[in-house]
């Protein structure tokens, strides 16, 4: 869960400077080094499937509730964040 925090939060701080060039060389970088190259092309129906995990939602609930730092972050909210990042590197 703590990743998807990271996400949302340096996303809502960086987004108007994020480099696309550098996002998408280091995605394709990570993808070649962690052999998941297959799964790029499937990336925003991934999101979908993590945005409708009901699983998760509750397990983001429960690092909220956890962790009150992240009690202000949507988990809608973060999963559009990242579905805009993946935009960026298609």
């Amino acid at each position: 869960m703590r990743d998807i925090y990271d996400i949302g939060m340096l996303f809502s701080i960086y987004e108007r400077v994020i480099d696309e060039d550098i996002l998408k060389k280091a995605f394709e970088g990570t993808c070649k080094k962690r052999g998941t190259e297959n799964l790029k092309m499937d990336s925003l129906k991934i999101l979908d499937t993590i945005r409708e995990d009901a699983h998760l939602q509750s397990l983001w609930k429960s690092y909220q509730k956890k962790y009150p730092y992240a009690t202000g972050m949507d988990y809608e909210d973060i999963m559009e964040s990242m579905g805009a990042l993946l935009n960026k590197i298609q």
